[in-house]
């Protein structure tokens, strides 16, 4: 009920990515595969889009890097899930 209300609680983000993404109690590895993963040009475009509007008042979230690996993190769980992105995922 409270992610419902609230979303995921800021001490469980990392947690439930890592259960998402199946790589809870393993080392992570966000690597992009490649190709033959269903995301099309515009489902990279969106990604980058939501991302440069993710958190825009925490600093942290500006940067190159942390953008980087925000657009790597949603992308592997887009191709890991064969799902396709939808804008608000991240």
């Amino acid at each position: 009920e409270l992610c419902k209300k609230e979303g995921v609680p800021d001490a469980l983000r990392g947690k439930v990515w890592q259960i998402l993404l199946g790589v809870h109690n393993k080392r992570a590895n966000l690597d992009v595969p490649p190709g033959g993963d269903g995301l099309t040009p515009e489902d990279q475009q969106t990604i980058k889009a939501d991302v440069a509007r993710t958190r825009q008042t925490v600093d942290m979230f500006r940067t190159p890097e942390v953008q980087t690996d925000l657009e790597n993190l949603l992308t592997v769980y887009c191709k890991r899930r064969s799902v396709r992105y939808t804008q608000g995922l991240n």
